[in-house]
Order: structure tokens, then C-alpha cells, then sequence
């Protein structure tokens, strides 16, 4: 059942991942329907082990990974599909026999690092190609990220290096990647697709009525109203809308790097404690 499990966490996340480069979102019916088999594979978990953990820790870890990802939603850096697949890998992974720390937390940490790993690279891309050059102090502190970066490899083990190095290039690059968000993101609607959850970045507006801006994006009656305007011809442009990146495949990404190595925080601490003593030496 184990593997089962396992096995099926890797099936939702490759269809949602799909979904997600294609369309950008992934439809409720298989959200949903993803949440609905996790929690009747745990069910079916707990009732071959004849042990209730195998269920009970499904509500601790869908409260942390799933009210993680609403608060994202509610600051309009998250989708909502992006919040259902998070709590269906939540319940999924939720307990295993024998575990020192649960899966579902190793998932967590992990994601704190490789969603910087698959965003950082498509937003500097994204800035590049819309032409949002860094001014001179931005160019500075990256070169100093990057520089930091070679250096810290040197020094340190490779993971260890890396994620340290990683952090240090974020810090340093944080005022040009808010830039991007801000610029790069943004185009006219496509209105044959658009659709609840879309986020808009300025109010639309004919006679009395009026559909703002929220950070939880359009709903399906706002996004249905203004298709109906256009078609209508009552606007004059296309709405402005933000477009996210494409964030399951971090998802994707993380679960591989959680099953075939386990928590990069932990293993990066250990190899910073050990190698920590050869470190100084190097500096002296």
C-alpha cells in the first residue's frame, strides 16, 4: 500500500504539472478528485495497518502544508489549484511506520528551496526577454550574489555550497526579481481563455459597473462578465492580467529530490557541522 501511495502522488503530480505548463491551472474536477483519492487511499493505509496514524496525521499535515499554501492564495502569490494539490500531497504523505520526521514535512522544507530553484532562473529569463535591464546597483549586488555564490561552492560541499549559494543570490537579486513580478508578468488578456482565478492588475469598467482587482484573482462570474463585454464590444482594450509562473513542476521536482535524497535542509546542516572545522581552516 506503501507504494501505492507513493506511486500515485507521482501520477497526480505529472498530470497536474501537465496541466499547469500547458493551461496554467488545473481544473477543479481533477483537484478535487485528486484530494478525494488521497484521503480514501489513506483510509484504506490505515485500515490494512490497523493503525490509526495512518489516518490521524493526515489533519496535522493538511493544516500545515494546505493552510501554507492558502496564505499564499490569500496573498495572491498561489492558485487555487496550486492549494488543492498541495493538501492532496499533504494527506498522501501524511505518516508512514517508522518515520523519524514525517514525509510531508521533508516535502515542505524541500520546497522551500527548489520553488527557488524552478522560479529564480524563469524569472531572470522573463525580465531578459521583456527588455527589464537591472539598474546599476542591482547589477552590482547580483554580481556580488553570483561571486558569493562560486565562492561558497569552493568552500563548501556540493548541496551544502549550492542551497547557501542560492540563498546569497536571492538576497542580493531580490529588488530586480520584485521589478519582474511587477513588469514581466503582466499582458493583455486572452479572452477566449480567461477564466476565475485569472488575476487582473486594473479595474474594468462600463456604465455603473465595475470588476476590480483582488490578489485571489477574477471569480468565474467576473471572468464570464468581462468575456461577455468584449464579445459586446463595451471595451475598448484588453484587460491587463498577471500571469504566474508555472509552479507544480516545483512540486514535481520536490517530491523526486524528497523520495531519492530526504531532507536538503537536514543533510545540508550536517554537511555544514562537518565540514565546518575544514572551513575555518581554508580561512586562516
Amino acid at each position: 500500500m506503501e507504494l501505492i501511495i507513493l506511486i500515485t502522488l507521482l501520477v497526480m503530480l505529472v498530470i497536474a504539472t501537465g496541466y499547469d505548463l500547458k493551461w496554467r491551472y488545473v481544473p477543479d474536477y481533477a483537484s478535487y478528485s485528486f484530494i478525494g483519492i488521497a484521503i480514501i487511499e489513506r483510509i484504506l493505509y490505515a485500515l490494512e495497518l490497523n493503525n490509526l496514524n495512518a489516518l490521524s496525521w493526515a489533519a496535522p499535515a493538511t493544516l500545515m502544508l494546505g493552510g501554507f499554501g492558502y496564505l499564499l492564495y490569500r496573498a495572491g502569490m498561489w492558485g487555487g489549484g496550486d492549494v488543492k494539490i498541495i493538501t492532496s500531497t499533504a494527506i498522501l504523505l501524511s505518516w508512514f511506520p517508522g518515520e523519524t520526521i514525517p514525509l510531508f514535512i521533508d516535502f515542505f522544507m524541500n520546497l522551500m528551496i527548489l520553488g527557488a530553484v524552478w522560479t529564480l532562473p524563469i524569472a531572470v529569463i522573463i525580465g531578459l526577454k521583456n527588455k527589464i535591464k537591472p539598474t546599476m546597483t542591482e547589477k552590482i549586488l547580483m554580481i556580488i550574489g553570483i561571486t558569493g555564490w562560486l565562492l561558497i561552492s569552493q568552500l563548501m560541499k556540493p548541496l551544502t555550497g549550492f542551497i547557501t549559494g542560492l540563498g546569497l543570490f536571492t538576497l542580493t537579486s531580490i529588488n530586480y526579481l520584485k521589478r519582474v513580478e511587477k513588469k514581466g508578468f503582466i499582458k493583455p488578456a486572452n479572452m477566449k481563455t480567461l477564466m476565475d482565478g485569472d488575476w487582473l492588475t486594473e479595474e474594468v469598467k462600463v456604465g455603473r459597473k465595475t470588476i476590480k482587482p483582488r490578489k485571489q484573482g477574477l471569480t468565474k462570474k467576473e471572468a464570464e462578465q468581462i468575456k461577455k463585454w468584449w464579445r459586446k464590444g463595451k471595451l475598448k482594450k484588453k484587460p491587463l492580467i498577471k500571469e504566474g509562473i508555472a509552479y507544480l513542476p516545483a512540486f514535481l521536482l520536490t517530491y523526486a529530490a524528497t523520495i531519492l535524497m530526504g531532507n536538503l535542509m537536514i543533510i545540508t546542516l550536517a554537511e555544514g557541522l562537518i565540514n565546518g572545522p575544514e572551513m575555518i581552516m581554508i580561512l586562516k
